[in-house]
């Protein structure tokens, strides 16, 4: 079993799983002799969580989503630095192949996307209502699609960018109506669907 030790000024000798390598820290004086002994001891739950962590890594390194298509990752190594979407493949162009280089692709790519189809989108869906905020963002936001703020300032979530084109209209749509309902009354949900009669099935889909 491969593993890289770190002698510190501890007590314990302490087992960290990352990036799917094992590392052990150790008290500076600790012989070789046991060290070993207390890594044979942990062999089972290293290589347990060694496996799931890599199964992890490869499933997150598999594929971006785009507009509701996927596009499997091919990691080509480069002293340039890029991503290109091809033959339904997003081929990362970079020096080192590392989780946080993909990672930080991804979210450049993302961050391409959604740039352009939110900026589409949202001057379709205020010539469909007439609706229109006095600004719009991108944000990477976890916890909602949108938003659309008392200054009228509309958020769109970077990872809506993953989602069929439809899907973004209604959540552009969705935080444009705020715009003259600052609430989920009916007379909003009536406004949503007088512009998106279909709104239920969509939104239905993005909870999916």
């Amino acid at each position: 079993m491969d593993y890289i030790v770190t002698r510190k000024n501890i007590k314990n000798l302490y087992i960290q799983i990352k990036d799917g390598q094992v590392y052990v820290r150790v008290p500076k004086r600790m012989p070789e002799n046991e060290i070993e002994k207390l890594i044979e001891k942990k062999k089972d739950w290293i290589e347990k969580s060694v496996k799931a962590q890599t199964k992890k890594i490869e499933n997150n390194n598999q594929y971006v989503e785009l507009l509701g298509e996927k596009y499997q990752i091919q990691f080509v190594q480069s002293n340039r630095e890029c991503i290109e979407i091809k033959d339904s493949k997003a081929y990362l162009y970079s020096i080192e192949d590392t989780q946080k280089e993909r990672d930080r692709l991804v979210k450049n790519l993302y961050k391409k996307y959604a740039l352009k189809q939110y900026a589409t989108t949202t001057e379709k869906m205020m010539h469909v209502t007439g609706l229109t905020p006095d600004s719009w963002r991108i944000k990477d936001i976890k916890s909602a699609w949108g938003s659309c703020s008392s200054k009228k300032a509309i958020t769109l979530s970077l990872n809506l960018v993953q989602k069929r084109e439809e899907l973004i209209e209604y959540v552009v749509l969705h935080e444009l109506c705020h715009l003259k309902h600052m609430n989920h009354s009916k007379e909003f949900w009536n406004l949503v669907g007088k512009y998106m009669p279909n709104y239920k099935e969509r939104r239905k889909e993005l909870k999916k």
